[in-house]
């Protein structure tokens, strides 16, 4: 695969990821949050297994479980920290795993990204910045718990790319979701239990059970094999403007000066990576 076509790969991941929040948004009117993830999570793993054969069947191994570890663990860090805090906020902190890719990668392994990666990262990241338009408000116990969940998303890339070394990706992504599927139930005990069986809820647990957790988080691995974690770290900057997009064209929001000039620093950063040289 070459580096371009694994940007578009990726970039389409980000398009699927953005394109679902009005699903999920219309999905938990009829199931709570740790019950949703809980079965859209257990459907993934049920389609991955019925897929998985020959070189992709899955092994167990502590590189696969540690990905699937650090998964849930930024799911569920997310979702307890949005409870304290504001959305915008939220959604912020968690898009800096943007920069905390490439620099936990210097942390663990010594090894400095280039300057492109820093430059393209920091593009990226003053063009969320403008995108999500954080608001200013104290500190708050939800912020902490927010930015260790984009530690823990950071650290998933990280752990993905040293996982498939080791396997295919497509059994590596088996067992990270089989672990959140597992795990997911801890949420919904944690959370007020609420589920009423709707077509909203069942298309919304199809649509973010096959295509945005199956197949998508399969092509991120699949992409892992040819981009580094910290290029990988800044293309996932593209959901937020895949979002944005989604919410224009559905009438939920306006086009504004932000939103342009932010997209087009996320882009202009996701470009870089595409252009670079491995």
């Amino acid at each position: 695969m070459r580096r371009w076509v694994a940007v578009l790969f990726l970039v389409g991941v980000t398009v699927v990821w953005g394109a679902t929040f009005p699903v999920v948004k219309s999905a938990l009117a009829s199931a709570s949050v740790g019950v949703f993830l809980s079965l859209r999570f257990a459907l993934a793993f049920l389609v991955l297994l019925l897929a998985s054969s020959g070189r992709g069947r899955p092994r167990w191994d502590k590189a696969a479980l540690l990905c699937g570890l650090l998964l849930f663990a930024g799911y569920a860090l997310q979702t307890a920290g949005l409870r304290q805090t504001l959305p915008s906020r939220s959604a912020f902190i968690t898009s800096l795993s943007v920069i905390l890719v490439p620099a936990l990668q210097w942390l663990f392994s010594g090894k400095v990204p280039g300057l492109r990666v820093w430059l393209a990262a920091g593009l990226a990241l003053a063009g969320l910045v403008l995108l999500l338009r954080p608001e200013a408000a104290p500190l708050s116990l939800g912020d902490g718990l927010t930015f260790l969940c984009a530690l823990a998303f950071a650290g998933h890339v990280l752990a993905l790319e040293a996982a498939v070394r080791r396997q295919h990706p497509l059994g590596v992504n088996t067992v990270q979701i089989g672990v959140v599927a597992l795990l997911s139930p801890i949420l919904a005990w944690a959370t007020p239990v609420f589920l009423e069986w709707s077509v909203v809820l069942v298309v919304g647990l199809v649509i973010t059970g096959v295509f945005a957790s199956a197949l998508a988080f399969g092509a991120m691995a699949k992409v892992l094999t040819v981009l580094k974690a910290g290029e990988t770290g800044i293309v996932l900057a593209f959901e937020p403007v895949a979002a944005a997009v989604v919410s224009v064209l559905l009438g939920y929001e306006q086009i504004t000066t932000n939103m342009l000039v932010g997209g087009l620093l996320v882009v202009s950063g996701v470009a870089l990576v595409a252009a670079s040289q491995r």
